[in-house]
């Protein structure tokens, strides 16, 4: 048993060692390319407590619009790194905002999401408390933020 166990591990090893013909590599390489794709989109936070009032949208586009819009909100700093690594030169940063609701049970939910080679379109959900449900009784104001390639227009629906 152990006498074809050394063996097996030095065939291994054999094999491993030997070289290829080189020019058989390189036809394979040089015809196989390694394709990175960007994602799209991502949604990179949601949180139940923003400083909008009514249900809207908005598309920022730079750091100076990130920088008035966190100012803005009520964001914990823990989560100030998700909007610090975007790079404003490729992507853009949708917000939306379910606006103030009465107590908590709101949420957002994406419910959709469809693209083509220059448009995306992002179709939300509202999500309500259940009649008779137990919620919190503190305002909320659901918001969700995604990351969307610069490339595609963001559609709203």
């Amino acid at each position: 048993m152990k006498l074809s166990f050394v063996i097996f591990h030095f065939y291994l090893v054999f094999l491993m060692g030997c070289k290829s013909d080189s020019t058989a590599h390189t036809s394979v390489a040089a015809t196989t390319k390694l394709v990175t794709m960007e994602e799209s989109y991502r949604v990179i936070y949601k949180s139940q407590m923003s400083s909008k009032k009514v249900k809207e949208y908005q598309i920022i586009n730079s750091n100076e619009a990130l920088s008035n819009l966190v100012s803005e909100m009520n964001i914990d700093p823990k989560d100030y790194q998700v909007f610090l690594n975007i790079d404003f030169k490729k992507y853009n940063l949708l917000a939306y905002y379910l606006g103030e609701k009465p107590s908590g049970g709101y949420d957002i939910v994406l419910q959709e999401v469809k693209e083509n080679k220059d448009q995306i379109l992002f179709s939300f959900k509202e999500i309500e408390p259940k009649l008779g449900e137990m919620t919190t009784s503190v305002i909320s104001a659901p918001c969700m933020f995604i990351k969307v390639l610069k490339a595609k227009k963001i559609v709203i629906e």
